[in-house]
């Protein structure tokens, strides 16, 4: 065999170069030249173009495909069964349908109402436990936290909406949050005597065109709510200031509270120095929330905690008493000494109870929007 032919075609992987060579010498003219050659080539290259699949390699595909269908099937009728356990049985835990608990920033979880307490007339606050944070979470769940004022979402599932709230208590201690600072994780009154169980407390007014209020008064201890949660509300430990000022209308209250009982509860050496002043304005005297836990952290703190209530003109007041009006509240025990105020949050009242502008202060404003509109 020419050494030419026999290099071209061993070093040739392409059937149809192969061909090519083929036909060059079935030609009659090269029939002569290379009988030896065209026999050779003609027998690789049908080899190669007609090389038949291995039997059993074609019985073992066919039982891999009959497998695959079985195990489909069998995966797709257990699906189907656990989705009708799943609507028939909120609490049912399956394979597929497994609740997942605990903080999540991204997704609703359920977690569990344990206690109801009443404030007034309108006004509860909800207690309810928290699982464990898991591990995936942790790291994000930590760095929101302890950046400052954080909130989550409380859905109404009947209607598919939601409304965000304020943890006003809570302790929620994790074994998979690693870190020396976790004071920002447990900001419960030990002297309130909670108990040990990580929890959330809201503090929720029912509205009557509120959805997700009246869904909340609604439930009773025992029941599961869809939460979603933390997010980031007020980074305020991003960049601590010295005086703080805080204006508080209503429920608004909520977010000024957790702040003023992360700041004065926190471990840190630097809150030493931190002086808060507070003005919140309410309706009515039936309409002050927290007040006897504000009272409680001023006597703790009376140096570095200054409040002042104020009461709209609507209210049952005596302009002239209105000190002595309010103190003689069943619901509301003031400390002697406490200023009050009757009438609404003007401009001279934030001028002369507020820090004055600076590097070192901020005032942060909480409440209703109407609220805001009547500061300006």
């Amino acid at each position: 065999m020419n050494p030419y032919f026999r290099t071209a075609f061993c070093r040739c992987n392409n059937h149809h170069f192969l061909f090519k060579i083929f036909g060059n010498i079935s030609n009659s003219s090269n029939r002569a030249v290379f009988p030896k050659l065209q026999g050779s080539i003609h027998s690789s290259f049908y080899s190669i173009k007609h090389n038949p699949e291995p039997k059993n390699q074609k019985r073992s595909k066919k039982y891999l495909k009959t497998g695959i269908f079985v195990a489909s099937l069998f995966s797709l009728s257990f699906l189907i069964n656990e989705a009708v356990t799943k609507l028939q049985d909120e609490d049912f835990n399956g394979f597929f349908f497994k609740d997942k608990n605990g903080f999540d920033p991204f997704f609703f979880r359920k977690f569990k109402l344990i206690e109801i307490r009443n404030v007034n007339h309108d006004t509860n606050i909800f207690r309810f436990f928290v699982p464990d944070i898991d591990k995936k979470h942790s790291k994000a769940i930590y760095k929101i936290i302890n950046s400052g004022v954080w909130s989550i979402d409380i859905k109404d599932h009947y209607v598919q909406t939601y409304r965000s709230y304020t943890p006003i208590d809570y302790s929620i201690p994790s074994n998979h949050i690693e870190s020396s600072n976790t004071s920002g994780f447990d900001i419960s009154l030990k002297e309130d005597g909670n108990n040990d169980q990580n929890y959330i407390d809201i503090l929720v007014k029912r509205y009557p065109n509120g959805s997700v209020s009246r869904f909340i008064h609604n439930i009773d201890v025992g029941e599961m709510v869809e939460i979603r949660g933390p997010r980031s509300t007020f980074p305020y430990f991003l960049r601590p200031k010295k005086n703080i000022g805080l204006i508080a209308g209503g429920t608004g209250i909520a977010p000024m509270y957790q702040l003023i009982k992360r700041i004065l509860l926190s471990e840190d050496s630097q809150v030493s120095d931190k002086k808060i002043s507070l003005l919140y304005a309410s309706k009515s005297k039936e309409d002050i929330l927290l007040a006897n836990e504000l009272i409680s952290l001023q006597k703790k703190y009376p140096e570095k905690l200054t409040l002042r209530f104020h009461i709209d003109s609507n209210a049952d007041f005596d302009s002239q008493s209105s000190q002595t009006s309010l103190r003689s509240s069943s619901n509301i025990k003031l400390p002697e000494g406490l200023d009050t105020n009757l009438g609404f949050i003007d401009r001279k009242t934030i001028q002369e109870n507020m820090p004055l502008p600076g590097d070192d202060s901020i005032i942060v404003v909480s409440g209703p929007q109407g609220y805001f509109l009547s500061l300006l």
